[in-house]
C-alpha cells in the first residue's frame, strides 16, 4: 500500500479499483480459512462421518478444493503486489 501511495504522489492516477480488488482478495482468503475450519470440524465429528458412507470423501474433497482455491488466490494476490512493487512509471 505504501508503494501505491508513492506512485500516486509521484505520477498521479486512480488506484481505487486496484485497492478494491486487493481488499476483495483478502476477504476471499478469510472465507477460505473459515471454510477450511468448517470442513475440519465436520471431519472430526464422528456423528457426521457416521451418518453416510459418502460424507467423509465429500468433506475431504471439499477441503482439498478449498486448499487449491486458497493457493490460487494467494498466488494471484502476491503476483499483483509484485507487479505493483515493480512498477516505476513505464506505460
Amino acid at each position: 500500500m505504501t508503494k501505491l501511495r508513492e506512485i500516486i504522489e509521484r505520477h498521479g492516477g486512480n488506484f481505487s479499483a486496484t485497492l478494491g480488488q486487493l481488499k476483495l482478495s483478502i476477504i476471499e482468503q478469510l472465507v477460505f480459512i473459515v471454510l477450511a475450519i468448517i470442513f475440519l470440524v465436520l471431519l472430526g465429528s464422528k456423528p457426521v462421518i457416521a451418518s453416510n458412507l459418502y460424507v467423509k470423501p465429500l468433506l475431504e474433497s471439499g477441503l482439498i478444493a478449498v486448499f487449491i482455491a486458497s493457493l490460487h488466490n494467494l498466488y494471484d494476490t502476491a503476483n499483483s503486489i509484485f507487479v505493483i512493487l515493480g512498477w516505476e512509471g513505464e506505460e
